[in-house]
C-alpha cells in the first residue's frame, strides 16, 4: 500500500502520517469499547429497567445466553434501531484535511520507540 509516501488530499507526508495516527488511535478505541461491551454482556450484566414498552427487560435480553444469542433475541425494531445509530453519528475529525495539527513547536510531539536491540553494547 505503500502508506508512508500517501499523500492525503494533496497536504504533504505530515498531514497524511497525522490522519493515519489519527484513524489508528480511533479504530483502536473502538475496538477496546466493543471487547469491554462484548465481555459485560458475556458476564449477565445489564440495565435494570425495560427496553420496550411491551416489557421486555434488559434482564430478559440478557437470559437469552452469549452475545449473539442475545442479539437474536433482539425485536426487529431494536436491531433496525442499532444499525440506524452509526451512520446517523457526525463524524468531523475524519472529514478534516488535518484532522491531528500538532501545536507544539516539536514537530514529532512522539519519541522514537525504544527498541530492546537498542539497549545493546
Amino acid at each position: 500500500m505503500n502508506l508512508c509516501e500517501y499523500d492525503q488530499w494533496s497536504q504533504g507526508e505530515e498531514a497524511a502520517i497525522g490522519f493515519l495516527r489519527h484513524a489508528e488511535i480511533k479504530h483502536g478505541r473502538i475496538a477496546m469499547f466493543a471487547f469491554v461491551g462484548y465481555v459485560v454482556q458475556s458476564n449477565g450484566i445489564h440495565w435494570p429497567w425495560n427496553i420496550e414498552s411491551s416489557g421486555l427487560s434488559f434482564g430478559d435480553i440478557s437470559a437469552a445466553g452469549s452475545p449473539p444469542e442475545q442479539w437474536d433475541a433482539l425485536s426487529s425494531a431494536a436491531k433496525a434501531q442499532v444499525r440506524s445509530g452509526p451512520p446517523s453519528l457526525p463524524r468531523p475529525s475524519l472529514a478534516t484535511p488535518n484532522p491531528s495539527p500538532s501545536p507544539s513547536p516539536n514537530p514529532s510531539p512522539h519519541p522514537p520507540p525504544v527498541l530492546p536491540r537498542d539497549r545493546l553494547p
